[in-house]
């Protein structure tokens, strides 16, 4: 006879978390019980391995919980409010948190805003999801402790009422600014917003869909508008439309200046299909020391070209790469890379393809070779041609975690989660044995913003 613990695993999750299995919550257990089952072959052995290992219980409740939002969720999202808001010239501010789920985010969002500027402040906050049951809870204001597990003590003492050991109630004063509303995004008219929440979302859409909410998110956004999208959806932002910068270092974008806009309509076919790729960040594993052997001219040339790459100054970096392998050095495969990477920033992405081909032709052990093959066909959106490109990259070197993130984001896009999974901890395994410091982040990331994003990705697959 099999023994039924769901019971018993309903009140561990309680005595745990606090959680109590009701609502939207319930339809995640069930469904994340029945798989756990069908891997672990039976509620028992599911309840002992969650009674006996505590990584195994986390990773249950994020599981269930997953849809769900919780007060802080990244929190250093919310503590750059106050310098964005600071920036802008306008005295009343328009925030719109989109997917606001449970009402977690736009709470977040005001309690951030009352602490730096008072209860007075002129800001009007609006959420919309598209379930109808989310909306209706985050009007309640009410909350389980699981969702405060992120917030501190004097930020639940200030802005919380406590109902009961398990549950509490936004206080009145926080919700009088915010309005949430059943609404699709497509069907959302209001315009004007200085500030947009779109976290986590995109690592859902196809290309289409993400091109179309990026168009959506521009239309009811003002010139002046910061953009503060997941972690996990960054590498998914288009870039023909906003620009990234940093802030405390939080990756946010911004809407293009009317010159850029009017460079683009001018040149729009070239600039769309380029623009996207030129501005992305090229993640790779190159190391930046040169030779011990190589000529002692090489070696000055190489650092010369380097101090240019490093100072974004890619046209005269591309001429002395170029001058190091045609003139001195033709085996010098490492300038060759740094060159291409120089090609393809400079936009000039038929180039770049051509001499890719070409170098791929005469030197098809060069890992690093098909490694930015991938990335060029991933950020074109040719993810079934990424995926095999990337393949061969890892065959090569089966240690190298951005060949390893990459082909995790081309897997993701053609919906083979699962493997995207194994991808995404196969690349941060990687990443954190790297004792060598030799990865390369041009643009905006660093080695902690990569680790960020796939943790990101693999919260949203677990």
């Amino acid at each position: 006879m099999t023994i039924d613990c769901t019971d018993n695993i309903i009140s561990l999750v309680k005595s745990f978390s606090g959680l109590n299995i009701v609502g939207s919550i319930k339809d995640n257990f069930n469904k994340t019980l029945s798989k756990w089952i069908d891997y672990y072959k039976s509620s028992k052995n599911v309840y002992e391995l969650l009674r006996n290992d505590r990584t195994a219980l986390f990773n249950f409740l994020s599981e269930i919980t997953i849809n769900e939002s919780f007060f802080y969720r990244n929190k250093s999202h919310f503590t750059i409010l106050k310098t964005i808001i600071n920036n802008l010239q306008n005295k009343n501010i328009k925030i719109l948190s989109i997917g606001c789920s449970n009402g977690c985010e736009p709470y977040t969002i005001a309690i951030e805003l009352i602490e730096n500027f008072g209860i007075n402040h002129p800001t009007s906050i609006v959420g919309i999801d598209i379930s109808k049951e989310q909306i209706e809870h985050a009007k309640t204001g009410i909350y389980q402790k699981w969702y405060l597990r992120n917030t501190p003590l004097s930020i639940v003492d200030r802005y919380f009422d406590k109902i009961d050991e398990n549950n509490y109630k936004i206080k009145d004063f926080v919700k009088k600014n915010i309005t949430f509303l059943h609404k699709n995004l497509f069907e959302f008219d209001e315009k004007n917003f200085d500030i947009v929440y779109c976290r986590n979302i995109l690592i859902y859409f196809d290309k289409e869909d993400t091109e179309n909410t990026i168009k959506k998110i521009d239309e009811i956004t003002n010139k002046h508008a910061t953009i503060i999208f997941g972690n996990s959806d960054i590498l998914s932002v288009p870039i023909n439309t906003f620009e990234r910068y940093e802030i405390d270092g939080v990756t946010v974008f911004k809407k293009k200046t009317s010159t850029d806009e009017t460079s683009e309509k001018a040149n729009n076919d070239k600039i769309k299909s380029e623009t996207i790729i030129k501005k992305q960040p090229i993640i790779t594993d190159i190391k930046i020391r040169t030779r011990k052997n190589t000529e002692k001219s090489e070696t000055e040339l190489f650092d010369k070209a380097l101090a240019h790459f490093t100072n974004n100054n890619y046209d005269e970096a591309a001429a002395i790469f170029r001058k190091i392998f045609e003139n001195l050095n033709p085996t010098n495969n490492r300038a060759k890379i740094f060159y291409l990477i120089c090609l393809i920033k400079q936009n000039l992405i038929d180039d770049a393809e051509n001499f890719l081909n070409y170098s791929i032709d005469n030197n098809i052990l060069s890992y690093e070779l098909f490694l930015i093959k991938g990335i060029l066909n991933f950020y074109k959106g040719d993810y079934e041609n990424s995926k095999n490109e990337l393949r061969k990259s890892i065959y090569l070197k089966t240690d190298s975690s951005p060949a390893w993130f990459y082909y995790g984001l081309a897997l993701l896009k053609l919906n083979e989660r699962d493997e995207a999974k194994k991808a995404f901890e196969k690349a941060l395994m990687f990443l954190d044995e790297n004792t060598d410091n030799n990865l390369i982040y041009i643009s905006e990331l660093s080695a902690d913003g990569l680790k960020n994003i796939i943790n990101s990705y693999l919260s949203q697959l677990n």
